[in-house]
């Protein structure tokens, strides 16, 4: 499962560069936040738990989330020094299918009822991890375009997908371009420049079938000129 160890070593590099960038953020009082999609069991939340001003948020199915959130109650319950706890993640039970199969409220609205911010006011990072291969392309496509127009105000956000992208357009497999790992990253670039964003460290495996893929706002020309 070597891809696993992967997986994880990638997504912590976003999470780290993110939060390097973002120290010292003088937006909403130095306050951070992550949106985790597909959380599973992963314990990302509890290894950055005790950085300051970050708050997790974290969406899955609502068995998933439920058994995972009693896990992370136990474990910090077993804390000896509750004063060294770290802080704990804000659970989101939610089927994200349901935003096109039952034209449930958008991901964000359900999140924004956690408190997450959804203005652009504040550094934000979405994770998806392993999720979109597990949902139908509509809800797939939908969820990514609107979690894209996250950061219109908030230059410091940052996206890090470790997942199939076919269900948004990005397909696996070489082409006239070059070998797979080479096409498939442009056929990614182009798709993150399509909804205004840059490509910044990217991965493949299996021809494409997965990618990991970190992104932030893309700067414009004017933009560009003006911080130079």
């Amino acid at each position: 499962l070597d891809w696993i160890v992967q997986r994880t070593n990638f997504i912590d590099k976003q999470l780290d560069a993110f939060l390097q960038d973002t120290v010292g953020s003088a937006s909403a009082s130095s306050r951070r936040q992550v949106l985790v999609l597909g959380l599973g069991y992963d314990t990302r939340c509890l290894r950055y738990g005790k950085q300051p001003f970050l708050d997790f948020y974290c969406v899955d199915l609502p068995s998933v989330a439920s058994n995972s959130q009693k896990i992370i109650d136990w474990y910090m319950s077993e804390i000896p020094n509750h004063s060294s706890e770290p802080k704990k993640p804000i659970f989101i039970y939610f089927d994200l299918n349901d935003v096109f199969t039952n034209k449930s409220e958008s991901i964000l609205q359900v999140a924004s009822k956690k408190g997450f911010v959804t203005d652009g006011s504040i550094p934000t990072m979405v994770i998806c991890e392993a999720v979109l291969f597990y949902l139908i392309p509509d809800a797939a496509r939908k969820i990514t375009t609107e979690l894209f127009q996250l950061s219109s105000s908030s230059s410091s956000s940052r996206f890090c997908f470790t997942d199939n992208l076919s269900k948004v357009g990005v397909m696996p497999g070489g082409g006239s371009g070059g070998p797979p790992q080479v096409v498939v990253r442009a056929r990614c670039e182009s798709w993150l420049k399509g909804n205004n964003k840059e490509l910044i460290d990217h991965d493949s495996i299996w021809g494409g079938a997965i990618h990991f893929v970190g992104a932030k706002e893309r700067i414009g020309m004017e933009d560009a000129s003006s911080a130079s």
